[in-house]
């Protein structure tokens, strides 16, 4: 069974490729992914080079396999480089034409988005460069209402008695660890408007000097106050 998707992201790394052996070892640099918004990988391919040329069959292939099953066009697809060009078309646009024309958008994703700061920013050898990365990461991602709401339903049953006195809000703060957060608690980004906000903050904080605290903010909850862990703000789910 074919598995499709209405949100796609298209990712290519060397790593994967450095572990083959055998016969098969150095015959590929690169190893390219396209997966839906449910983290399902929809094609994979390695290639020689990260090019329109070698990536092209892949694209091929996948819009093929939308336009024989009847699927509609992706409405987006995150990348990590080739989003958009300065002159002409994008490799991106170039690859998956198709679909562009059909009215997919093409996007950075958020993780490589925030990275692009590194060309204007100190790196990790200043002092406030994690603290900022973090504060940029909160004002840019939140924690998805529903599953945090799952989530404190599931740590109250498990010791009624011992929580009942406490708050969602002082539950979170000191009985929920990153660990479950991170596999029980889907994250979203939040809106444009929120997320300008949020980063003309981190800015302001960052460059008066006044970001010096040592904390380190995490993502707030989709619809919720700030809490004293930094959750809270509203979001939008993609």
């Amino acid at each position: 069974m074919s598995v499709f998707g209405k949100v796609l992201k298209l990712d290519s790394t060397k790593k994967i490729c450095k572990k083959l052996s055998g016969e098969g070892k150095g015959t590929a640099e690169w190893c390219t992914n396209v997966e839906n918004e449910r983290g399902q990988i929809l094609t994979n391919v390695q290639t020689c080079e990260e090019s329109v040329e070698k990536l092209g069959p892949m694209a091929a292939g996948l819009t093929s396999r939308y336009r024989k099953a009847g699927e509609a066009t992706p409405q987006v697809m995150y990348v990590d480089r080739g989003c958009c060009a300065a002159y002409g078309v994008s490799s991106v646009e170039q690859l998956f034409g198709e679909w562009v024309a059909d009215g997919m958008l093409t996007r950075l994703d958020a993780f490589h988005w925030m990275h692009r700061f590194d060309a204007a920013v100190r790196t990790d050898h200043h002092p406030k460069y994690a603290l900022f990365k973090s504060a940029l990461s909160a004002a840019v991602f939140a924690y998805n209402k529903e599953d945090v709401g799952r989530l404190i339903a599931a740590i109250r049953a498990g010791d009624p008695t011992r929580f009942n006195s406490l708050t969602d809000e002082d539950l979170m703060a000191s009985h929920i660890t990153k660990e479950q957060l991170k596999h029980y608690v889907r994250r979203v980004t939040v809106g444009a408007q929120a997320r300008d906000i949020c980063q003309g903050g981190v800015h302001h904080q960052h460059t008066q000097g006044s970001g010096a605290n040592g904390r380190q903010p995490g993502p707030s909850v989709q619809g919720h106050r700030r809490h004293r862990q930094g959750l809270g703000g509203p979001a939008e789910a993609h």
